[in-house]
Parts: C-alpha cells; structure tokens; sequence
C-alpha cells in the first residue's frame, strides 16, 4: 500500500514536470514560430516596397508615353491616361510612405523621391501645357523637355538606390528566415523525443505499478483465503455495517456459526436475531440499538440456535472506521466461544474439586496433627510406663524389643511432623507476603540450629542479607532445613562448615532464570564442607521421601529438602543442588527482585 502511494507521488511529480517542460517547450516554439512569422513578413514587406517601387517607377514611363502622345496627336484620351497615372503615382508615394514608416534611411530617400516625383508630374504636366500654347519647337519647351530628363535620371537613380537597399534588407530578411527554418526541424523533433521521453518514463511507471497492484491483489487474495481458514480454525466471523447506506454484509464462516450455507440469505439485524436465543435477544437488541448511535458495540455475549438446534455462545465486538473517501463503516468480529464457556465450567467444577480436596488435606491435618498423634503419644507413655516398671523382669530381647518400638515411634513423630510442614507449604499464601528483615530471619534459625545441635562444632559464616518481600516462617523453614541438612550430612570428626554468601544477580546471566519474567533475582547460596553427593542425584534428593542413604546411616525422613524446593516455589524461585562426594554441597536459592515499598 505504501510503494502504491509513493508511485502514485511520482507519477504526480512526472506529470507536473512533463507538463513543465512541455509548456517551455511549447513557450519556445511559439516564439519561434512567431519569429518566423515576422521574418516572413518581413521579407514579404520587402517585396512590398520593391514592387511599389517597380509600379511607380513603371507609372512614371506610362505617364511619359501619355505626354508623348498627346503632344504628338493633340488626343485628350492621352491627357486623361497622363492624369491618371499621375494620380496613381501619388498613390504609389502614399503606400511607400507607409510601408518604410519604421525605415528611417527609406523616409529620408523616400522625401527625396517624393520632392524629385511630384517636380517631374508638374514639369511634365507644364511642358503640355506648353505644347498646347506654343509651338514645341521653342525655347521654353526646349527647356522643360531636357529638365524633364533630368528629373527622370535623378527620379530612376533614387529609386535604384532605395530598391538596392531594399534587396540587401531582403537579403538579410531572407538569411534570417533560413536560419529559423533550419532550427525549427531540430526544435520540433526535440519536443516531439523529450514528449516521448516523458511518455515512456510515465509508460514504464505505470506498468511497474501495475504489476505492483497485480502483486498486492495477489497477496491480498492470498490473505482473504487465509483469513477465511483463520475464520474456520478459530470460529469466528466479520461483519461490516455500511453506515450510511444501511446495509451489513457478512463474512462465510460467519452464516457458517449460524449452521447456514454461505450467503445463503441477506445479512441484517432482523434476520440474524432470529437465530438468537429468546432469553438473550432483548439485551442483544438494546446493544445493536446503542451501537447504531453511538458507532461502536462494546464486547457483548450472546446464545444462538442455530439451524441444526445446537445451542452456541457468540461474543461480537465492532468499532467504526472510516475510509480514506471519507465512508464511515462499522466492523466487528463475531466468535464462537461455547468451548471457551464449556473449559470456564470445567474450571468451576475442578476448582470446587480442589476445594473439596483443601478441605480434605485440612481435615487430614487436623487428623494427623490430633488424632493420629494422640495414639503415639500415649504408645510412647505406656512404652516409657512399661520400661520404668518392668525393665528388670523383661529379658534382654524385650528391652531390645521395646527400644525399637521407641525408635520406630519416635521416627513416626517426626514423619508425621514434617508432613505437617509440608502440607502447611503448598500454598503461596500470597496475603503473607510482607518486608522482612532476613538477618533477623537467619539469626533465629542460628540459635535453633546452634540449640538443636549443642555438642557439635559448628561455624557459620553469612553476608549480610537485603530485606526481602517473602513470607517469613516460610524462609526461616527454609534456612533451618537447610543448615540442618549441613550439620546432618556432615564429615565424621571434622567441624560443621558452613558458608552463606548474597549477591544480586541479573537474570539473562543464569541459564535456569533466562526466561523469567522478573528482570534481577536474589540469589543466596549455602555452601558446606560435608560429604556431599554425586551430581547426578541434583534433582533427585528435591523428591519428597527420596533419600540418598540409609535411615540406618542418617535419621530423617525424605521431605526436609522437598519442603525446601516447595518454599522456594511458593516465591516464584528456584532452587539448585550441586555437590562433589566428600567435599561438599550447595544450595543455591534465587528468589525474585520484590520491589517494596
């Protein structure tokens, strides 16, 4: 669409400038043919004025005959031949007069000519009076004859000289007309090949771009098909309403929602609500009706029945948008979401399944933390009961028996103990969330853990920690199983060495954080001097009642590190195991940068 509306630019700038060129060209040539016009003229005026003087100077000769005759026969008819070439020959002055107004050196030799023409007409004019009136063989018409021939010698040389001055004016006249004629060939074949030129520059543009559009009505083809598979795949239809003209025409797949045949009936609101469903139709209506006022349909759900009975739930949104002609057109989308509707049921439904289930895992939290607890206490007391009063009447595999029995109870508590905690950590618990002070979180699991544990050498290093948005017992939980996990898994005969370091990290540097959502996390890791484990178990020992040895090496019960990975989890981080046989572990925490206020 851009490429079409650049060319169209351009083909606007090329017209703009052909026409440009063409105007100066046609500028030009008009000039040029003028020029040639007025050097034609030019010459023509030249012809004029010679042949003026040809008729003039050929008058003055008849006019001569005339007098001639009429001296010689006395015939009036010469006498009126004479005057009317006289008068003509006055003519003749007035034309050359007018035709060498823009000559000054013509005017000049032209009031000569006249001087010299009208003293011959009146010397000829006297000499017949003369002949009349005297005899021609007298002195006075002597006289007159030879001044007459003076008159005519100066007569024929000023006429001499001004058409010898004409003829160079011709000369000139027609050397410039040559030369406007030999242009003019060059001149009009220059605008006819820059006219071609510009033709086939706009000829070239406009079959680019008509390829062009051949092109992006090809893809355009090609996308109105994907979008009508794009329709079907996704269920959805379009609309458009022609605003102004009242009219709506509907996608295929659209009918299609309807359970009809593409096109199979003319698109309008009338029609399409008889397919919506009865309890639906009046609020649908109400949303059309507001829709053609306010030229826009907010998201608004719907049922349908189509033509094959199927109940179906639409949801339509349509916004106004108008054309670059100015037409303003509403279009919407129309989509099928009855599965969308049928996958919220099923959520609803499971979601009351795990209430059910919450409310189960609480009744069994109660159950374990009473009912079942009760029995082992007082298995514990009879235990204790029976050993304080019958320990010297019971043989030595009784009180090897009744050992085991507070072994295994003693073990029993405590499983039941850690499935305690680690029932009470599968929930976020995200309204907990609050600032906390994790120095003071780690300094109390120190006292527990240093407590707990009197009697063991223990060293424990820590950087100082940041306050953190968490949940607290849940992290101090966290610490206290993993320091106790250190001391447990420790080297027999070496102290307890335990390293808890803190760093902010950004998340695209660690490989597991690359595709968080959270741009830094905090990491902290704990880091001991125990007999680790083979790290092909890094994953493993996260498993609830999974345990790397046995409960006869280590006491435990297999979910003090599951407890772990589910707190971690509960703050949306991660936690990572790593660790080398008899040199140690590490756990590395990395918890999201919380921003507090």
């Amino acid at each position: 669409m851009k490429t079409l509306v650049n060319s169209h630019k351009f083909l606007k700038i090329i017209f703009g400038i052909g026409l440009f060129v063409i105007l100066c060209l046609g500028g030009l040539a008009y000039r040029h043919i003028k020029n040639l016009n007025e050097t034609t003229k030019l010459v023509q005026h030249t012809y004029e004025v010679n042949m003026e003087l040809e008729k003039m100077l050929s008058r003055l000769h008849y006019a001569e005959a005339n007098q001639r005759g009429f001296i010689l026969s006395g015939d009036s008819l010469f006498l009126q031949s004479f005057e009317l070439r006289a008068d003509n020959i006055i003519g003749n002055l007035a034309r050359l007069r007018e035709l060498t107004k823009d000559n000054a050196t013509q005017q000049k030799n032209l009031d000569t000519l006249s001087f010299n023409v009208v003293n011959r007409i009146n010397l000829l004019t006297e000499t017949m009076e003369v002949a009349i009136s005297k005899d021609i063989n007298s002195s006075a018409f002597k006289t007159l004859f030879i001044e007459n021939k003076s008159h005519e010698e100066q007569i024929r040389s000023k006429i001499s000289e001004m058409i010898v001055l004409e003829n160079n004016l011709l000369h000139q006249r027609k050397s410039e007309k040559n030369k406007v004629l030999d242009i003019t060939p060059f001149l009009l074949y220059s605008i006819l090949i820059l006219t071609l030129l510009l033709l086939l520059i706009a000829y070239a543009k406009i079959n680019n771009d008509i390829n062009a559009l051949k092109a992006t009505n090809e893809e355009l083809e090609l996308f109105k098909n994907l979008n009508k598979q794009a329709e079907i795949i996704s269920k959805q239809g379009t609309w458009v309403w022609y605003t102004e003209e009242n009219r709506s025409e509907y996608s295929d797949n659209l009918y299609r929602l309807l359970g009809e045949e593409p096109q199979s009936f003319k698109a309008g609101r009338d029609t399409f609500l008889t397919y919506v469903h009865e309890d639906d139709k009046a609020n649908l209506l109400e949303q059309i009706e507001k829709m053609e006022h306010d030229m826009a349909l907010p998201f608004v759900n719907f049922r349908i029945i189509d033509k094959k009975g199927n109940t179906k739930h639409l949801k339509s949104y349509g916004e106004l948008v108008t054309t670059a002609e100015g037409d303003k057109q509403l279009i919407g989308t129309t989509i099928d979401i009855t599965e969308e509707i049928k996958n919220l049921e099923t959520i609803e439904q499971r979601n009351k399944e795990l209430e059910r289930n919450n409310k189960e895992l609480s009744t069994f939290n109660y159950v374990a933390s009473h009912d079942l607890q009760e029995p082992l206490r007082k298995i514990q007391t009879f235990i204790s009961r029976l050993e304080s009063r019958d320990k010297d009447n019971l043989s030595e595999k009784g009180k090897l028996d009744i050992e085991k029995i507070k072994s295994l109870s003693s073990r029993m508590r405590l499983l039941i103990d850690d499935l305690l905690q680690y029932s009470r950590t599968t929930s976020k618990a995200h309204d907990e969330f609050v600032v906390t002070n994790m120095n003071m979180l780690l300094d109390h699991t120190k006292d527990e853990v240093f407590n707990s544990a009197e009697g063991y050498n223990i060293q424990i290093t820590s950087d100082d920690l940041p306050n953190m948005k968490v949940v607290p017992f849940q992290i101090q939980q966290l610490f206290t199983n993993l320091l106790n996990n250190s001391i447990k898994y420790r080297k027999k005969g070496e102290d307890a060495i335990i390293h808890i370091t803190y760093n902010e990290v950004r998340s695209t540097s660690i490989d597991v954080l690359k595709n968080s959502r959270f741009k830094y996390h905090h990491h902290i890791s704990f880091k001991d001097n125990g007999i680790g484990f083979d790290q092909i178990y890094a994953e493993r020992i996260f498993d609830l009642f999974k345990r790397l040895h046995s409960k006869n090496e280590y006491s435990g019960t297999g979910i003090g590190l599951a407890i772990c990975k589910k707190i971690v989890e509960n703050h949306n981080g991660t936690i990572i195991a790593s660790g080398q046989i008899n040199v140690g572990s590490t756990f590395d925490i990395y918890l999201p940068y919380r921003k507090h206020t």
